[in-house]
């Protein structure tokens, strides 16, 4: 069988191009693999971050021919012309902006061709819904056989789009291994980071508003108040709101700031560091971060949004929490210090992070193929 991926891979930086590399990779050990990718995967007024190359030394390896380009609609027929004899199209779904060059490809592989389509939706709509989102959402997926997704919140999506959608629910496998990332000793990670806290919580990944940094931070005096806790923030900024708030609240002592994309060689320093990792999200399909966060072994805080809870077990790898909600994020913490959950939860994760493997989701795939 001759499978051909599309999607974003490095050097663009994220979890997507990530998630595309890992999956060519976990499928070359079965299958004729090929990989196409994108020489233009953001033009620079449609992304709002410092950099948008992956700075990391340890990159993965891979072969890609790079064709798609995401403001030239004809770099489609040309990965057409690669695809129209494969068996099956893997397609990363992300964002809707890649419409330019996902619609005529999927058009074009759809009515001139065998090729059976497959699209992996990491989100079928943006985080902010309009409805011009849907429509060109609905425009592109439409081609599609069968869909693989994240999140119950996807397959919900989905079927409101397309009724009798080929839908399968496989959860994000984790990155940990693939990022090359050395794993610390609680106290060595901490002495390179000069934190002199006990107890740290950790909040990784690009800051943006939709991932709810700020009710985290706005949870810190409360916790203060009973236990001295460090919040460590590990992640490209893209606003000062955030930091705006920490300066308001007087919480320079107690929140540290690493405003920078972290490459994949330091990754594991900053989980290594942490007692605890929090994902206060407004909105969300699904998350990476927390399993990478079960690959250290490091409890996990999430909201009640998209798919969060379904990797997160309340109360037995972490805590569910409501959204938007500074006080339920204290009262959290406060009880994972209180009870000295560590242990147990620890105990349920190494249990948990066995079904979250490349092999499980290759399988999930074949399913569709």
């Amino acid at each position: 069988m001759k499978i051909c991926l599309v999607g974003p891979t490095y050097p663009n930086k994220g979890g997507i191009p990530m998630h595309t590399v890992l999956l060519y990779n976990s499928l070359k050990k079965k299958y004729d693999v090929s990989l196409i990718s994108f020489k233009r995967y953001y033009p620079p007024f449609m992304y709002p971050g410092k950099v948008e190359k992956d700075s990391s030394k340890k990159n993965l390896k891979f072969k890609a021919d790079r064709i798609l380009d995401v403001i030239n609609p004809f770099s489609a027929f040309k990965a057409f012309l690669k695809i129209k004899k494969c068996d099956v199209l893997l397609l990363e779904w992300a964002v809707y902006q890649h419409a330019v060059v996902y619609f005529p490809l999927l058009y074009l592989v759809s009515r001139f061709s065998n090729t059976k389509i497959v699209c992996i939706c990491h989100n079928v709509l943006p985080h902010k819904k309009s409805f011009l989102d849907s429509f060109i959402t609905k425009l592109c997926l439409k081609y599609s056989d069968s869909f693989i997704v994240h999140s119950k919140k996807d397959v919900k999506d989905l079927r409101g789009m397309f009724k009798d959608a080929k839908v399968k629910l496989s959860f994000n496998p984790s990155f940990a291994d693939a990022l090359q990332t050395k794993k610390y000793s609680r106290k060595e990670a901490r002495k390179k980071l000069g934190i002199n806290h006990n107890k740290v919580v950790l909040f990784f990944g690009l800051v943006r508003e939709y991932k709810g940094l700020i009710y985290l931070i706005r949870a810190m005096p409360k916790i203060l108040e009973k236990e001295k806790v460090l919040l460590l923030v590990a992640g490209e900024f893209w606003g000062n709101k955030e930091k705006e708030e920490v300066s308001k609240l007087g919480l320079s002592e107690n929140v540290m700031i690493i405003d920078k994309y972290i490459p994949n060689e330091d990754v594991g320093l900053y989980f290594s560091a942490a007692d605890l990792l929090v994902q206060p999200y407004i909105t969300a399909t699904q998350t990476a971060i927390a399993q990478i966060g079960f690959s250290f072994d490091l409890p996990v805080i999430v909201t009640n949004v998209g798919g969060l809870p379904e990797t997160v077990k309340d109360n037995v790898t972490g805590f569910v929490v409501e959204k938007c909600n500074s006080d339920a994020l204290a009262k959290a913490i406060l009880k994972f210090y209180d009870k000295k959950l560590g242990k147990q939860f620890i105990k349920n994760i190494q249990k948990e992070k066995k079904r979250l493997t490349w092999g499980k989701y290759v399988k999930d795939l074949e399913e569709l193929f």
